[in-house]
């Protein structure tokens, strides 16, 4: 569906830090690849 631009992925710093306390290596990985082809990028500021 992503490659076909049904839908897109959002990423941002969060997910990419909660993702790397992932304990499950493969799920980590897996959510990796995902965030990498997203095609929007939410900026957090405080």
């Amino acid at each position: 569906m992503v490659e076909a631009r049904l839908i897109e992925l959002v990423s941002s710093s969060v997910l990419e830090y909660e993702n790397s306390r992932n304990p499950f290596l493969i799920n980590q990985q897996s959510m990796e690849r995902y965030l990498q082809i997203a095609t929007l990028r939410v900026c957090i500021s405080r």
